[in-house]
């Protein structure tokens, strides 16, 4: 039984009488709000929440009518960073932590995302950026355990790692900036940046707050970002995998990161040995390989590899794995065998002024001037011939057209090419790439 279920229109305490637990669930819910009263009696968003507990739940409109009052007096609007500001500053920290701005730096509550958990694990209190950051709507969190919001093993984990600094005050995780990874809404897995604290109490008593920011963008935009189990299972990609290997972040996900790669064995070697390694989180790991694309020949890269999660415990930590190409893949688009548009990269998608999104819905003929782009269909059917001598075939330039109209003047170099060996999920065999310089 959750304090969202007890809040919810419609119930009351006779209902749940029938079950000791129940029972003891609303002694204790009660309980809490008493304690938390006792040192904030003026929050109105307080006296506001304890209200309607005492309306639904005790079922006693009278006394509620009261609190609702006194909420109104102070105003419901105070923020969830004040209350735990307040928390914060109100007693002294066994992590070290003097107060929240010390700990966590700015906090912008309109982006960053702010949670306060009890001692076992459950959700008290959560702001609309975090509501936002896993895809839950008001009132869907509150009185839930906190590990609905991760992927195995950390939800299996996450309580344990709770009675573990409660029982020794040994902070393992706690006043740490973490990369971690959870679970949206969707069930979606996505990274984000951590830094969790305890807020006061102790024993039973100790409350929690974790703030939560979006990672900070790749040091370049050609670089892409994968987070994986310790062995190698994409859990999240950045979306820019599209523009670096022609296929899109979901169809990735679930694969071995290894297999990305023109030799896996050797990948996955690295990967296995930089897992063996006592090694904080800071520490990284850096090699070179190629990388499978879904249409072009293999690109160059350097991989940059960390740890996220928590990094004391191999079972429960993750790799962050940064992939950056070491050389440029030019101008180049795929098509297929009805001149339809599969691939394009950043560079042409500049080159002519397009949105790389809107491209990769058009056709080669929208790209050609008046007249060749209606008979460029008829050309496609012909490509087994050889070329005449004004043929973007035999290397002379021709025109395509840009967004505003413009006419750009380009040298083509055209491959034929059948669906590999390898293939990539999620993308489908070109009939030629056209590569514009």
């Amino acid at each position: 039984m959750s304090a969202v279920d007890l809040l919810q229109p419609g119930w009351s305490l006779y209902s749940y009488q029938d079950s000791d637990c129940k029972l003891a669930t609303l002694i204790t819910t009660n309980l809490c709000f008493c304690r938390v009263l006792e040192r904030y009696p003026n929050n109105g968003k307080l006296l506001k929440i304890y209200g309607r507990f005492l309306e639904y739940v005790r079922n006693d409109p009278c006394t509620a009518a009261k609190y609702y009052a006194e909420a109104s007096k102070y105003g419901t609007s105070e923020s969830l960073l004040t209350l735990a500001q307040g928390q914060s500053s109100s007693t002294s920290t066994t992590s070290g932590s003097s107060n929240l701005t010390s700990a966590t730096g700015t906090v912008n509550e309109r982006v960053d995302g702010l949670i306060i958990i009890n001692a076992s694990g459950q959700i008290l209190m959560v702001n609309a950026a975090a509501l936002a950051l896993f895809g839950y709507g008001k009132g869907e969190l509150e009185g839930k355990s906190l590990s609905m919001l991760m992927p195995q093993p950390w939800a299996q984990q996450h309580n344990s790692f709770l009675d573990r600094y409660i029982e020794s005050g040994v902070p393992h995780i706690l006043d740490r900036n973490r990369t971690m990874v959870g679970l949206h809404k969707d069930r979606s897995v996505f990274p984000f940046n951590l830094l969790a604290m305890r807020l006061s109490g102790l024993g039973g008593d100790t409350l929690f707050l974790g703030v939560l920011r979006r990672p900070p963008p790749t040091s370049d935009s050609t670089t892409v970002r994968f987070s994986t189990t310790a062995s190698g299972l994409i859990l999240s990609a950045d979306s820019g995998t599209e523009g670096m290997l022609g296929v899109a972040a979901s169809h990735l996900v679930g694969q071995q990161v290894a297999n990305l790669f023109t030799d896996s064995d050797v990948v996955q070697s690295f990967l296995v040995k930089t897992v063996g390694s006592k090694s904080e989180s800071e520490t990284s790991y850096k090699t070179h390989a190629s990388m499978l694309h879904a249409y072009l020949p293999a690109v160059e890269v350097e991989l940059n590899v960390q740890f996220g999660g928590a990094v004391e415990d191999s079972e429960c930590r993750f790799l962050i794995i940064e992939v950056h190409p070491v050389s440029d893949a030019g101008a180049v688009m795929a098509l297929n065998q009805k001149g339809r548009l599969l691939f394009v990269t950043d560079k042409l998608a500049a080159m002519l002024g397009y949105p790389i999104v809107n491209m990769a819905k058009m056709d080669l003929n929208s790209l050609l001037p008046t007249p060749y782009g209606q008979m460029h269909t008829a050309w496609l059917k012909a490509l087994d011939r050889r070329p005449g001598p004004s043929s973007c075939r035999a290397g002379g330039v021709v025109h395509l057209l840009a967004a505003n109209g413009a006419k750009v003047p380009v040298t083509l170099k055209m491959s034929g090419t059948k669906a590999p060996v390898r293939t990539m999920a999620g993308a489908d065999p070109p009939r030629f790439r056209g590569y514009s310089r």
